[in-house]
């Protein structure tokens, strides 16, 4: 009998990989998951874990379909979607366009967009629009001591 993959319980396991490291496993993994056309909810974390590992492509390529799709207006992408997306985009140096999808989100005060509106800006050494942006990102109460 084939085991049913918990998506919660494959994140938490990738996780640990990258935590340990073990970038070309998680890697791997990922290229499996994606052939699996894992469900809606889960797409941002693995999204997340792509671009944490050094594979913002792959993290792009996870997400791209909500952003890619003129058939299907209807699956509007959400503020972790659209900031994990533009998080792949600015790894691989489309700032322009990582930028207008954070601005575009439905949350512009969303600490994940307030975070890589900032990564943006000093990837283009505007080091002045970042400051700000940093001091909102600080004073959010949405952010964990570890984030912090």
């Amino acid at each position: 009998m084939a085991k049913i993959i918990s998506w919660k319980e494959k994140i938490q396991s990738l996780e640990e990989l990258l935590r340990q490291g073990k970038l070309h496993q998680v890697k791997e993994e990922l290229m499996f998951v994606k052939a699996q056309k894992p469900p809606r909810d889960f797409l941002f974390q693995l999204c997340n874990l792509a671009r944490r590992s050094g594979h913002p492509l792959l993290g792009s390529q996870l997400l791209s379909p909500l952003f890619n799709n003129d058939k299907n207006k209807s699956q509007i992408p959400n503020t972790l979607e659209s900031s994990a997306y533009a998080a792949c985009l600015s790894a691989l140096g489309a700032h322009q366009e990582a930028f207008q999808i954070l601005a575009a989100t439905s949350e512009p005060e969303h600490t994940e967009v307030l975070l890589h509106k900032a990564f943006i800006h000093i990837r283009n050494w505007e080091h002045s629009k970042v400051i700000p942006i940093l001091r909102k990102y600080l004073q959010s109460s949405a952010i964990s001591p570890y984030q912090n």
